[in-house]
């Protein structure tokens, strides 16, 4: 029964990659389509930069947690759903794994 669970959060936390990338697929796609329509050119792409820079300060961390969060849930995953853990001499079950 854990392993029907496992599945269904590892398949929540497939689409949730899945849409992550489409996203990261349909900015480039839309700034290559801006170059090469010439509607930007590379000085406007460049001022689009700026804020972009600013923002990885921001949100950096962040990125670099869910990236460790993905190669820790699709690597090393040493817990699964319905596994009993102790934390802090707390026992407890692991009803999901999200990402």
């Amino acid at each position: 029964m854990s392993f029907g669970y496992t599945l269904t959060d590892a398949k929540s936390a497939t689409n949730t990659l899945n849409n992550i990338m489409w996203a990261f697929v349909v900015i480039v796609v839309i700034l290559c389509w801006l170059l090469l329509t010439g509607i930007a050119s590379v000085k406007v792409l460049i001022a689009m930069a700026s804020p972009l820079l600013a923002a990885s300060f921001i949100f950096g961390d962040t990125l670099k947690a869910m990236f460790e969060g993905i190669i820790f849930t699709f690597v090393s995953h040493p817990l699964l759903v319905g596994n009993w853990c102790e934390i802090d001499s707390i026992k407890v079950i692991l009803f999901d794994i999200p990402l």
